[in-house]
């Protein structure tokens, strides 16, 4: 569940960037503006990596139960 979080968290972003060229097809060059904001596909990064340090936590708590 946090992994499609963070896949969301980056896909925002990128959405708005396709929006906005789509917004300057349309509308002309003259009268739109692209603009990004990177907080959201560092914040989506970040929440993956998260993600993929609990399931190494678990995979590491279901071998240690495994011993016992």
């Amino acid at each position: 569940m946090i992994r499609e979080i963070g896949i969301f968290s980056i896909f925002i972003p990128l959405f708005e960037i396709f929006l906005s060229i789509i917004a300057k097809i349309v509308l002309g060059v003259d009268n739109t503006e692209i603009s990004v904001q990177i907080n959201g596909i560092v914040m989506g990064i970040a929440v993956i990596f998260l993600s993929e340090i609990f399931s190494y936590g678990q995979k590491l708590e279901k071998d240690v139960e495994g011993l016992i």
